[in-house]
């Protein structure tokens, strides 16, 4: 796939990958990858600014290797591939399921994905690591969701651009990944939407039943889906214990699915030749690919296509992925029919397992896992394992399997889930007989806080990894001591570290359940940790809800209501719309209004729910944390006195306005558009209907960003403005009428209106003042007399180039004083598009305001038939006395004089908001003789003018 489209015929990737690094065309990399050689380093040009992302393992590798001073690295837990290469003007970004290595590049096949773009700004890596990085700095979309989700990676953010497109968008190529929001496993739900799941093709080298079963949603008989594996064949050289079923697990599947098909690559010949008689590598299958075909209710196939990195194992396609993973989502139909078309070519190379095959499985899986003799142990996994918190502490558990270590020092990081803020708190560590131990202040501080991820920084001379020794390998190892001492320094048997290899008789070896070898060096090196993924906060291990109770309450002209209170936790400060009501149906009731003191939430309901047990659901930003928490709540039975004013407050309706001063006279209708621009700044008005007899409320308003993660509800007073930042999100506010109760504010909620978020397209417009003549007889005009003209041409709109998607030119709507003018289209001969505004004599003496609404076509993320993005020029056109014209915008500008026409005795001057050029001014000829009649002015009018002006219009001129 190159810069969006798909290339099926096959390239040579290491080659093309080589020149790119080898050009000297880029000096700036950032490569993030799960393996890597450290000799293809030598690829990169000298001088570049070099930085890697991957597993220890990988960086022991480049540490230890000649290239260790030549790269910058950074340890990550992904088993993602993104290629990052720019200089000061272009980035080209490379995705695919290729490592860094040999293999990757020359002998495996792999896919590959590379967009390029040009920087409307400088990127800089350090940029990349701060929160508020902008991602939007090229003309690709494809590009800036890399560049968006890179950055989330850096920075430990979550990646807001990638996530809206997704959720909000019908951008043709979305980024996926299993990060936070998880859109690598959303994407499947979203695909099928509300469609029949008929199939789903998975290219793999890697999967399990576990994997297999994940990757059908819930809801979904996974009988009725057909499943088609395609796979290799396993072999030692390729395959580890663990990452392919055994025959058992391959029957089982297919006695649960009746419609699992598991197929390899078929043998030399008939697996490298395509039907049409392409040649594709004899080599390892290591593409991840989904394809997906729907039916819709019209009875019409639909087929979607994800390229991941993600194989179909046991450790993915869960709520939460261990390590990151990405994919590309493709659902442009056109490319998704050449990919269908492909990959029904690519299965001719693919056979079905028979039982002489299967049987080999088990015995190459069989004697993988008795070649597994040695695990490999990081300090990662032995850190976390002796990690123990609390509230207000930090422990490191003293152990054999930790090797000594000087210089402790520690940082924990923590993200607020209301606010996105990050904070940091420095430990100092004590060391005790048993542990190291630091006191960990900030969470008894401050609500809403939970550890991101912790740093731990240490001297040891140990070099990594350990290995630890099966149980049923250990007898072979102990009789072979002198072996292990050539290779290893010391032993740890069964916790108990054993110096010099001299191992006491009182040890049994049919006994022994643990052998843990290790290698030092001669010198300390400093070493740095982290673990990500705290899965138990401590401070929430008491949940969040801690008590609960429900009674009938009589609010002052509303009438009566329940009240459920919640007491939640003092470590949380949870916002009111946290927590979720449902019914034993699973039906979500909604509340009418809410009110909070300290820790204590009130919720207000419909007398309806009497007699009803509730389920209370901790929603987001906690339910990851919390377990998905619920607490049952019995609704006690009241004679009620219902209401209809709970009614009436619920349909009361707020409305919004574009709140900027230049953006007077907007129609209604305008107001009324679900869609606007990002940065457009928004009013919220109160109803234009009485509410009754709750005038002594308090009204107000409150919004939010609704989407994959969780936005706090910001509360306004009306009449107070709000800017949506993030484009391809989706907004949504309500009013609250506020009523005094039991000494707190009662927040009674109205009907809700939403919008969607679009991107702005355009920059700026320039409007010019044209042919106005240079004398006017002002005793032969009326009010429908023609004096000039507003021109907009192509040339004089500025787009946001970084957008990118500009595939089509733009209608343009016009409104001037609220009203919209009829358009008037002419072919000429002229190349372009030129719009112009008749400035009539009747528009002097009065403030004229215009509305330029560009309505693009493209069913696009970026454009759609309703993504306006709004831009107003004001012209002021007043009369002092009969001396003198002024056509001016509010800001002033340059004028023109006029010559005094012999036919009157007025003295005329026209002020314009630009000069006119030279050119421009030469242009102009021809004066107005009599009323309602225009002559031919510039290149941009036909030779005769087809109508004559009384009334506003817009006069648009395309080519033919």
């Amino acid at each position: 796939m190159v810069n969006g489209s798909f290339d099926s015929s096959l390239i040579d990737l290491g080659t093309k990958f080589k020149e790119d690094l080898k050009s000297g065309e880029f000096n700036n990399f950032l490569f993030i990858t799960y393996g890597i050689e450290p000799g293809l380093i030598e690829w990169f040009p000298k001088g570049s600014d070099i930085t890697i992302l991957t597993r220890r393992q990988e960086i022991e590798k480049i540490i230890n290797s000649e290239y260790s001073d030549k790269v910058k690295t950074k340890i990550l837990d992904s088993h993602a591939k993104i290629y990052l290469m720019w200089n000061q003007k272009e980035i080209r970004c490379w995705l695919g399921s290729f490592n860094f290595t040999g293999g990757g590049l020359f002998s495996n096949i792999e896919w590959c994905s590379f967009f390029t773009g040009e920087l409307e700004a400088p990127l800089e890596k350090s940029k990349m690591e701060e929160e508020n990085f902008n991602p939007n700095l090229t003309d690709k979309c494809e590009v800036n969701q890399i560049l968006d989700f890179s950055s989330s990676i850096l920075a430990k953010r979550d990646p807001q651009l990638t996530d809206n497109l997704f959720e909000n968008s019908k951008f043709p190529l979305i980024l996926l990944h299993s990060d936070g929001s998880n859109t690598l496993k959303k994407s499947i739900e979203k695909i099928i939407d509300d469609k029949i799941l008929k199939e789903i093709v998975y290219i793999t080298p890697f999967f399990s039943k576990e994997g297999i079963m994940n990757i059908i949603p819930k809801g979904i008989n996974p009988e009725d889906v057909e499943l088609k594996v395609l796979t290799n064949k396993p072999s030692k050289r390729n395959y580890d214990a663990g990452n392919f079923p055994r025959r058992s697990k391959i029957e089982e599947l297919e006695e649960k699915l009746d419609n699992f098909k598991l197929l390899k690559r078929s043998s030399k010949g008939e697996g490298t030749t395509l039907p049409d008689g392409k040649e594709i590598r004899d080599g390892f299958i290591h593409m991840k690919f989904i394809g997906v075909l729907l039916e819709s209710k019209k009875g019409e196939e639909e087929f979607h296509s994800i390229f991941t990195s993600a194989n179909l194992s046991k450790k993915v396609w869960k709520d939460k992925f261990k390590s990151i993973e990405v994919g590309i989502w493709n659902r442009d139909p056109r490319v998704n029919k050449k990919i269908r078309t492909f990959l029904e070519k690519f299965k001719f190379c693919f056979s079905k397992f028979d039982d002489e095959d299967l049987e080999e499985i088990d015995k190459t899986l069989k004697e993988l896992e008795v070649e597994e003799e040695k695990k490999e142990i990081w300090l990662e996994n032995t850190f976390r394992d002796l990690l123990t918190l609390t509230k207000n502490r930090l422990k490191i558990e003293k152990s054999a399997s930790l090797p000594k270590i000087k210089d402790l020092t520690c940082s924990v990081f923590f993200k607020n889930l209301i606010d996105k803020k990050q904070e940091k708190e420095e430990i100092v560590f004590s060391e005790g007989k048993d542990c190291y131990s630091g006191e960990m202040k900030i969470l008894e501080e401050k609500k809403n806080l939970v550890i991101d991820f912790i740093k731990i920084n240490f001297e040891t001379n140990l070099v990594e990894p350990q290995k630890r020794i099966k149980q049923k390998h250990t007898k072979k190892y102990l009789e072979n001591i002198e072996n292990l001492k050539k290779e290893w320094d010391a032993v740890v048997i069964d916790g108990d570290p054993i110096s010099k290899f001299e191992i006491p008789l009182e040890y049994d070896d049919s006994n022994i359940k643990n052998i843990l070898l290790r290698k030092t060096g001669k010198s300390k090196n400093s070493k740095t940790i982290i673990l990500e993924k705290i899965e138990k906060q401590p401070h929430f291990e008491d949940g969040l809800i801690e008590d609960k109770k429900a009674s009938i309450k009589t609010i002052q002209g509303i009438g009566d209501v329940y009240e459920i209170e919640i007491k939640t936790n003092s470590s949380i400060k949870p916002p009111f719309d946290t927590l979720g009501f449902y019914n034993d149906c699973g039906e979500k009731i909604d509340f009418i209004g809410f009110s909070k003191k300290n820790e204590r939430i009130f919720y207000y309901f419909y007398p309806e729910i009497q007699g009803r047990e509730l389920t209370v659901k901790v929603e987001k930003p906690y339910k990851s944390y919390l377990n998905q928490e619920t607490s049952k709540i019995k609704i006690p039975r009241y004679n009620a006195n219902y209401k209809s004013k709970q009614d009436k407050i619920k349909k009361i309706e707020l409305n919004h306005t574009l709140s900027h001063e230049k953006y007077s006279h907007i129609p209604e209708k305008l107001n009324e558009n679900k869609f606007i621009s990002e940065k457009s700044s928004l009013k919220i008005n109160a109803p234009k209907k009485d509410i009754g007899n709750l005038k002594d409320a308090e009204l107000k308003y409150y919004w939010k960003e609704d989407s994959l993660l969780y936005n706090a509800p910001q509360i306004k007073s009306i009449g107070q403005e709000f800017k949506p930042f993030n484009p391809y999100s989706k907004i949504y506010y309500r009013g609250l009428i506020q009523k005094e109760h039991s000494g707190r504010k009662v927040n009674l909620m109205t009907s809700s209106r939403s919008l969607k978020v679009k991107k702005k397209l355009i920059e700026s417009i320039d409007i010019k003042m044209h042919n106005f003549p240079r004398e006017l007889p002002l005793d032969k005009l009326d009010e429908n007399s023609l004096l000039g003209f507003l021109k907009l041409g192509e040339e004089n709109i500025t787009y946001d180039t970084a957008s990118g998607i500009l595939q089509k030119k733009p209608d343009i709507i016009v409104y001037k004083n609220g009203s919209k003018l009829p358009t008037k289209n002419f072919e000429t001969l002229n190349s372009g598009r030129v719009i112009f505004i008749p400035i009539f004599f009747r528009d002097i003496g009065r403030e004229n305001s215009f509305i330029f609404i560009f309505k693009f076509k493209n069913d696009t993320s970026y454009t759609s038939n309703f993504a306006w993005y709004l831009k107003i020029k004001k012209y002021k056109i007043s009369m002092n006395g009969k001396e003198k014209i002024t056509i001016e915008d509010k800001t002033g500008g340059s004028s023109l004089p006029i010559k005094k026409n012999e036919n009157t005795k007025e003295k005329i001057e026209l002020k314009f908001n630009q000069e006119l050029s030279k050119g421009e001014s030469s242009r102009i000829k021809g004066e107005l003789e009599e009323k309602n009649k225009i002559y031919p002015i510039d290149e941009s009018f036909p030779k005769k003018f087809p109508i004559k002006l009384k009334k506003d219009s817009l006069l648009v001129f395309k080519s033919k």
